[in-house]
């Protein structure tokens, strides 16, 4: 997947923006036990260096620690909450209903620009915490 679908969107965006902005991008990667995979760590590392925010990187990322990423604080529940309003009847409507709300939030930039802004509110946060929890009480 990251070699088949992954580096050749990032190129496509890339080829797009600045030349150069690929080398001075970074890649924060989650804790999925998948995905520490040493075939998967090296590939990432031969794409990006020591701009990697990861468990066992140089750069870690604190395990259990979705705080500031906006698939966990946005986008998981916001897809769960549409497709599961409902029980889906079988396999085909479960996948129809996800196809057309990742649909729904990719065209809904109101909502984008929303979790945008709280993702800028989120670092804020965690730079005033020293690196603590987003959510719940601060210190």
């Amino acid at each position: 997947m990251l070699n088949d679908f992954v580096v050749p969107q990032l190129d496509q965006v890339f080829q797009r923006q600045r030349r150069g902005v690929f080398r001075r991008a970074w890649w924060a990667h989650d804790g999925a036990p998948a995905h520490g995979a040493i075939v998967v760590r090296d590939r990432l590392q031969a794409l990006f260096g020591p701009r990697i925010i990861a468990l066992h990187q140089p750069h870690e990322w604190p395990a259990r620690s979705p705080d500031l990423t906006p698939c966990d604080f946005f986008l998981w529940g916001t897809l769960k909450d549409v497709v599961f309003s409902t029980p889906p009847v079988d396999l085909n409507d479960l996948r129809a209903r996800l196809t057309d709300a990742v649909d729904s939030v990719r065209q809904d930039q109101q909502m984008i620009r929303r979790a945008v802004r709280d993702m800028e509110r989120r670092c804020e946060v965690c730079i005033q915490r020293n690196g603590g929890h987003v959510e719940g009480p601060g210190p």
